[in-house]
């Protein structure tokens, strides 16, 4: 049965173990989701890895609240090959306060609007290269490039581009490339403002740059925030 696993993988396995001796139960994947700093699909999705591989398992369980017919709630726990295997500290992927406030701040004003509504604004509203870490810089991009995405679509588009970037969310790092080409994509076929495409451009550029220098843990965490970027910016709809 193959066990190798990536650095990111452990992590989530790691935790789950911690946890799960913790309560003596198995855990909601929210809960490790929360404890992680990482949205609830990268968490489902990472454990059910996890039980492919044959180091977790779930079980199906009633909420303690429910009463009457309804959905189950999936959680998991750590399988007996778990325990044998030298696993990565968990903390390797909560990448610190400041990334947090950041993370929270930007899904805020997704959240309640506070959102640009014209090209110069929105131009503005473009992260300056200097005097930001790569990781900020990134996620401010995140930010940007959701927003052209929307930025004089009618609401019926806007719900059609949502769904794409929600696929898109989940497809990992290939999502943030594809955000990006989507965004320029949209600013090149627009002619009524060629600084604000010019300005794209370039922001797009050192976006990729600093994409590709990242480390897992960082690229991770930045998927995880697009995943929850587009959510915020759904549930302002």
């Amino acid at each position: 049965m193959k066990t190798d696993l990536t650095r990111r993988q452990g992590a989530f396995l790691e935790k789950l173990k911690e946890m799960y001796q913790r309560s003596k139960k198995p855990i909601h994947y929210a809960q490790v989701a929360k404890e992680l700093g990482v949205s609830r699909f990268s968490a489902y999705d990472m454990l059910q890895l996890l039980e492919q591989k044959g180091l977790a398992g779930r079980q199906y369980i009633r909420g303690e609240n429910r009463v009457g017919p309804g959905r189950s709630m999936v959680v998991f726990y750590p399988k007996d090959q778990a325990s044998s295997l030298a696993l990565v500290p968990s903390k390797s992927i909560n990448l610190g306060e400041e990334w947090q406030q950041l993370r929270q701040t930007i899904l805020e004003r997704l959240r309640t609007g506070e959102q640009v509504n014209d090209h110069r604004v929105l131009s503005d509203a473009l992260p300056s290269l200097p005097g930001k870490s790569p990781l900020e810089y990134c996620a401010e991009m995140i930010e940007a490039l959701l927003l052209n995405l929307q930025e004089g679509m009618e609401r019926a588009m806007q719900a059609r581009v949502l769904q794409t970037l929600q696929a898109l969310a989940k497809s990992g790092e290939m999502g943030l490339g594809a955000l990006a080409g989507l965004s320029l994509g949209k600013a090149l076929r627009g002619q009524d403002d060629a600084s604000l495409t010019d300005n794209l451009l370039s922001r797009v550029q050192a976006f990729q740059e600093y994409l590709s220098g990242l480390s897992e843990e960082s690229k991770s965490a930045l998927v995880d925030f697009m995943q929850d970027a587009v959510l915020a910016l759904d549930s302002e709809q």
